[in-house]
């Protein structure tokens, strides 16, 4: 039995792109791994993305968390292509300054999945599936809320 979420990204710029999508990533990994103490510091890891495959309106990848508990999940996405991949996160992370590094330490020099709208409007967002290998662990605060969500939009 797999669990699958879905996320669609709306149009962003610069790093509020990158950001949305980094901070989509966490809270994959957070459900996946269940809550952290508050005194924790940093992950042990941050996920591991496979090679970006396919072309425009149907990529695909791979993604797999080796802790707090062990899981993957393959990733198909609708983006339309242009500066989409799986980025080093070298030149662009979140620092131990925002709230998700503050929480799980910095992502720098830590893979991260870039993709783009449909097209560039509000109105067409691009959608990006993951199916788990297994049921993801419930939040110990009860089922998550919702399966699927939309970031809100960047000014």
């Amino acid at each position: 039995m797999s669990r699958t979420s879905t996320v669609r990204f709306e149009r962003r710029r610069g790093r509020s792109t990158v950001l949305a999508i980094l901070a989509a990533v966490m809270l994959i990994a957070t459900a996946a791994s269940g809550a952290l103490s508050a005194s924790a510091a940093a992950t042990v890891t941050w996920a591991s993305w496979a090679p970006l495959g396919g072309g425009a309106n149907a990529y695909t990848t791979a993604i797999s968390f080796v802790d707090r508990p062990a899981l993957s999940a393959t990733v198909a996405s609708d983006s339309r292509a242009g500066s989409v991949g799986v980025m080093t996160g070298a030149s662009v992370w979140l620092s131990e300054g925002t709230p998700v590094g503050a929480k799980y330490g910095s992502s720098r020099n830590n893979p991260y999945l870039n993709l783009r709208p449909k097209a560039d409007t509000a109105t067409s967002p691009s959608t990006t599936t993951y199916s788990f290998d297994r049921p993801t662990p419930q939040h110990p605060a009860g089922p998550s809320r919702s399966a699927t969500s939309t970031p809100t939009r960047s000014a």
